[in-house]
Parts: C-alpha cells; sequence; structure tokens
C-alpha cells in the first residue's frame, strides 16, 4: 500500500502500466460514493492539472469502487514555496472549469514525470455553487454550497505554510 486516507487507499500495481496507481474505496456505500464522485470529477477535468485516471473505473454490480490512475511524485513545501503561482494557476483552472476542490491541501499536490503540478483527491469536489451532498462530514460541509471562496481560504493557508517553510530553511 502506498499510502490512505478517510475513504480510500492506494496501491502501486504494475509500474509499466500507463496507470499503475490503484485507488479503491474502504468498506461502505458511503466510502463510494467518494470513490465514485471523485471519478466522475476527474474525467470532467481531464483536460485540467489533475491525476490522470484510466477511462474504465473498477466497478461491480454496486457501482464504482475504485479506479487507476497515473504515477505521481511528492512535492516538498520547500519546492511547493517557489511554485506558488504554478499552483495558482492549476486551482484557478479548475475553477475555470466549473468546480470547487472543497480539499484544497499541500498532501493533495503533487507533481507528475514531467514536472507538472498536479491535483489529486477531487472526493469532495462538485461544481461550484452545487449544494453540499449530505454524505461529506462536518469539516467538509461547514458551507451550504462548493464555492471558490472555501478554496480561496485553503490557497491563503496553503501560502502562509510555504512562506513559514522557507524562513526555516
Amino acid at each position: 500500500m502506498l499510502d490512505y486516507g478517510s475513504y480510500a487507499y492506494v496501491r502501486i500495481l504494475d509500474k509499466s502500466s500507463r496507470y499503475p496507481i490503484l485507488k479503491i474505496a474502504h468498506r461502505g456505500d458511503a466510502k463510494r460514493h467518494f470513490i465514485s464522485r471523485e471519478f466522475e470529477m476527474l474525467r470532467l477535468l481531464k483536460t485540467q492539472p489533475v491525476v490522470r485516471v484510466h477511462e474504465e473505473p473498477v466497478s461491480d454490480e454496486d457501482g464504482i469502487f475504485g479506479f487507476y490512475m497515473q504515477k505521481l511524485s511528492k512535492i516538498s513545501r520547500i519546492e511547493l514555496a517557489g511554485r506558488l503561482e504554478d499552483l495558482l494557476d492549476a486551482i484557478e483552472r479548475v475553477h475555470e472549469a466549473g468546480i470547487a476542490i472543497n480539499d484544497v491541501s499541500i498532501s493533495n499536490v503533487m507533481v507528475d514525470a514531467q514536472n507538472n503540478i498536479t491535483l489529486i483527491d477531487f472526493g469532495f469536489a462538485g461544481r461550484i455553487g452545487e449544494r453540499i451532498p449530505s454524505f461529506f462530514p462536518p469539516w467538509k460541509s461547514r458551507r451550504a454550497l462548493l464555492s471558490v471562496e472555501a478554496d480561496n481560504e485553503s490557497i491563503d493557508e496553503i501560502c502562509k505554510i510555504c512562506k513559514v517553510s522557507t524562513l526555516h530553511n
């Protein structure tokens, strides 16, 4: 296992594949909602700076419970501090596509093989102005609607963290 989160875990499979990473929902219907939603968002944003996914999700008779995606690399806070303009551009492009991320954080920013800033984890994302789904946890549903403003508050926090990281180096 490479990593895990509140609703899914990530495994590396065939390293020679274009999509060697498998993201699978933890057990439970609510977890499947997040994976299904994330897959839908990533497919909508396939021309934006987001993780690339295989066109076919992993599913069974109950629906989508996973998907294959490209391999990415983590980015350090120091490196991200020097690339904040790239990050802001990536997020703006997602917003211009009509999507609020609703989970902007340093841990959801990575780089692809060409060192391009790439955004991940879109399980809490949705169309700007959409009502927050009832299955979202309380800490992701402080507002009634998905909004750019919530993303911008998170961006401000990232900028502060990056500034502190560069001061301590």
